[in-house]
């Protein structure tokens, strides 16, 4: 580092020297320029000037002479773009999420900006992003900053950065020398697209993936810019050239496969490219999203599935067993998702059922060279590329010597190897972690962190959200659906939607998080630091301890096993998991034992009358187990009227059509008897569910069950009842 007394007049010949770096090595620089508003922003619109105004994004409220300023949410439209310069105004709101995602569009040669207050006051700064951590009824001025008086430390410490603060000597990141590669070298393309031998290999084993043997797919990952979405593209373009094929592309969302298709229709020479599909001659490039390619049964020769690791794997393992050619991309480290988690989790899964799997990492970027400075800040300060412990401190592990630990935040935010340690078991044990969830367990207001630790290495974590003990008119508005306020998600669903007014008067605990090391997991690790957590929220007087979460029969039997039961079951199914979200509750007082019954028993008796609505596609299992938890609802009246129809069903006399009152009421009397039930896995309970209970068709039972026709689905639903007897 270089530390050069500048004036104001001599910032430009700064950004100048280091945007003529940044060419020399193929690489981006970052200048953080701090100070007064007003100074930071003639700064940046001296970078303005000197980038001629072109291929710059501006994201804050203020803009610059020439770029007009975006918002971070306008900002996303950036995404798959590449740009010269980012100027990122910090003092519109420092947005984690925003800060990685966008960091992403400045390419080799290229300038980022980075506009804050005086390092020296960036922990007291008013952070307007402070408002989205705001949880009622905290004001943003009273957020703590943590978070920043890291981010300031890393700033003041860190040698991948440049650094202008007003009225002080500046400070200047040494020349690269390490790295002799040039952007016309970097642009120099392999044949095809390709820019690495790496992209070459990965375009390679995409294409062997259809022309190779059948149930052998292909896991394709890499760190962010190192080609891998390029890559499927690239592949796809060449397998619609050689022949007549249906690729099918899915992905959490549109904007995560812009790239794919960008250079797939770069190679076509196709001009006007539709966000979904892209026809060429006989073959075809279209995207579905997960629920709908699972739904709807979507046929396909290849299946592209982008960003794997922010769709769970309940619904990968599905579409592995669904589709016979597919290659499963995953970005390791960065924004669209926890890879590292996506690699433990699913990677055990294909050596199950498809043991003949590949995998390729890609490590060579292709849009800047090897060392760039900006990603290597932006993985620091953002946590990219936080890992859990080491398995090797684990492998004597000893519950009798793990310990329960409640964390002191302010410690916590200066020990960058337990923050680590802490969110890097939180990325890999949850797929929708992002970079703001490190500011909300720095900062959030009512969040509380927890920890089994052995050894003073983390095992395992849980992050509890505080919520409730709101005042009765409020209380009585967010009932009405008058109201809403920031956070306390259990109580204002319970007020709204199952519709118990005095729900957010309690005091209770969300559990937002709750992840174990990989090596320890299913060995009861998790079970005991929930118990520890719960006696310290009794302890803490809260009434009930409950969490939301996406509901699979693993997660519904861990919640099960540790005395949480459900009481409300979501109608809407996420997009990209597939799944309802289930919410869990156990009481901890007299009040909390009240709200839990009032809770339970309207769950009890409504959850039956969703399954043939809006819960008709929610999974067999996940119906049974449900109904067991739930008991029986008033309805459930069995005579020996009743069992003589069904008998009669049974033995081929009576169609089920004229005997279904009859299979409803000892259906759900079976189903839902908690005392004699028997196995919830049993393959021909499913028909029941779908026919009896979901009320499907008779071509919808045949077709999710793989009968012939209506005749096999029939004796399906026969020999289920007869098992009932």
């Amino acid at each position: 580092m270089r530390a050069v007394s500048v004036s104001f007049s001599l910032s430009g010949r700064v950004i100048d020297s280091l945007r003529q770096d940044a060419k020399q090595s193929g690489q981006r620089r970052l200048l953080v320029v701090s100070g007064r508003p007003s100074w930071c922003y003639l700064i940046a619109q001296q970078a303005e000037a000197l980038f001629d105004g072109k291929d710059i994004l501006w994201v804050g409220e203020t803009g610059g002479k020439i770029t007009p300023g975006v918002t971070v949410k306008q900002a996303s439209r950036w995404l798959g773009k590449e740009i010269n310069l980012l100027i990122f105004d910090g003092f519109s709101g420092i947005h984690p999420d925003a800060l990685g995602l966008l960091s992403g569009t400045v390419k080799a040669g290229g300038l980022m900006l980075l506009l804050l207050p005086d390092i020296a006051d960036l922990p007291d700064f008013n952070d307007p992003a402070h408002r989205l951590m705001a949880v009622y009824p905290t004001l943003p001025e009273s957020v703590n900053g943590r978070y920043l008086k890291r981010l300031a430390g890393l700033i003041r410490q860190s040698k991948e950065l440049s650094l202008i603060c007003e009225g002080q000597a500046v400070r200047l990141q040494d020349p690269c020398i390490e790295n002799n590669l040039s952007i016309e070298a970097l642009e120099k393309e392999e044949p095809e697209g390709c820019i690495t031998k790496e992209q070459v290999l990965a375009v390679e084993a995409v294409q062997r993936v259809v022309k190779g043997h059948r149930r052998r797919p292909l896991v394709l990952t890499a760190d962010r810019g190192r080609g891998k979405s390029a890559s499927l593209g690239i592949a796809a373009a060449r397998l619609m050239k050689e022949r007549e094929i249906m690729i099918r592309v899915t992905a959490p969302s549109y904007g995560a496969v812009a790239t794919l298709f960008h250079h797939a229709a770069q190679i076509l020479d196709v001009k006007d490219v539709s966000p979904s599909e892209m026809d060429w001659q006989q073959s075809r490039l279209a995207f579905t999203a997960p629920d709908a390619l699972l739904q709807e049964n979507k046929s396909a020769d290849l299946l592209l599935v982008d960003e794997a690791a922010a769709i769970p794997e309940p619904l990968l393992e599905q579409i592995l067993m669904r589709y016979a050619r597919v290659v499963f991309s995953s970005t390791v480290h960065g924004y669209e998702g926890t890879g590292r988690g996506f690699a433990v989790r699913f990677f055990k899964t294909l050596d199950q059922r498809t043991p003949q799997w590949r995998r390729l990492h890609l490590e060579e970027p292709v849009r800047w060279a090897a060392g760039d400075p900006l990603e290597a800040f932006i993985f620091k300060a953002l946590l990219l590329n936080a890992e859990p412990v080491n398995e090797h401190y684990l492998e004597d592990y000893c519950s009798d010597q793990a310990v329960f630990e409640v964390v002191d935040r302010d410690s916590l935010a200066e020990d960058e190897t337990l923050l680590a340690e802490i969110f890097g078991l939180l990325v890999l044990a949850h797929y929708q972690t992002r970079p703001a969830d490190l500011r909300y367990l720095l900062d959030g207001p009512n969040i509380r962190v927890f920890l089994w630790r052995y050894h003073q290495h983390v095992v395992a974590a849980v992050l509890v959200a505080l919520e409730g003990n709101i005042e009765a008119p409020l209380s009585e508005a967010i009932y009405q659906g008058k109201r809403r306020v920031r956070g306390h998600l259990l109580p204002q669903s319970i007020a709204h939607h199952i519709g118990i007014s005095q729900a957010p008067l309690l005091m209770g605990g969300r559990i937002m998080r709750i992840a174990v090391h990989p090596i320890l997991q299913r060995q009861g690790v998790g079970s005991c630091l929930l118990s520890h957590v719960v006696h310290y929220l009794t302890t803490k007087n809260m009434d009930y301890v409950g969490s939301l979460f996406g509901a699979t029969p693993d997660l519904l039997g861990f919640w099960g096993k540790n005395q949480f039961q459900v009481i409300r079951i979501g109608i809407n199914r996420d997009a990209a998991s597939g799944t309802y979200s289930a919410m869990v509750m156990k009481p901890l007082s007299g009040k909390g034992q009240d709200l839990f019954c009032q809770a339970h028993d309207h769950f009890r008796e409504n959850f039956p009358w969703l399954l043939p609505e809006s819960l008709q596609s929610l999974n067999s299992y996940l119906v049974i187990f449900l109904l067991r938890q739930s008991g029986a609802p008033s309805f459930v009246r069995v005579t020996n009227e009743d069992r003589q129809a069904v008998k009669a069903f049974v033995d081929g006399y009576r169609q089920y059509e004229n005997v279904i009152a009859s299979v409803k009421h000892i259906v759900f009397a079976v189903l839902t008897d908690q005392k004699n039930y028997v196995s919830d896995n049993k393959s021909d309970r499913s028909v029941l569910v779908w026919k009896v209970i979901q009320n499907m068709t008779w071509h919808q039972v045949a077709e999710k069950g793989g009968f012939s026709g209506y005749a096999s689905a029939v004796k399906a639903v026969r020999n289920a009842c007869a098992e009932l007897f």
